[in-house]
């Protein structure tokens, strides 16, 4: 299986400020650098890992299957919001900011229906993480 060449996801910003409870819209990039389809589903990460649990996607590209055409640059957005109960725990007093990363992997369905007479299958793809902080958590003025 040879290689296809995919950007990493790079945000559009490298930070985003919010308050807790505000919704936010953040846009990740990517262009597919190969010649062929690439068909796959993004998997994130927030750390530090004990503030994850009080954020909270409420769209993002991540929930559904991507396919990006040969060339084709696409801004891929998260609409997000940091729960306000992250305010009153105690564990979160001293964390101020938020990472969001994302992976992308190849699609294992589209793979299995592959009309893709190359031996090994279709699409081979590995990304490095993208991350960039993207919340900011702060108290309502």
């Amino acid at each position: 299986m040879r290689p296809v060449l995919l950007t990493p996801f790079l945000p559009s910003k490298l930070q985003v400020s919010v308050l807790a409870g505000q919704t936010a819209l953040a846009f990740f990039e990517a262009t597919n650098r190969s010649t062929e389809p690439i068909i796959g589903v993004a998997t994130y990460n927030v750390a530090p890992m004990q503030a994850g649990a009080y954020f909270n996607k409420i769209q993002c590209f991540c929930f559904d299957e991507q396919r990006l055409l040969p060339g084709e640059t696409v801004d891929m957005p998260v609409f997000f919001y940091v729960d306000p109960e992250f305010l009153t725990d105690r564990k979160m007093k001293n964390i101020n900011t938020m990472t969001l990363s994302y992976t992308f992997f190849r699609s294992s369905d589209w793979e299995e229906n592959s009309t893709d007479p190359r031996p090994g299958g279709s699409i081979y793809y590995k990304e490095e993480p993208a991350a960039a902080p993207v919340a900011t958590p702060a108290a309502p003025a």
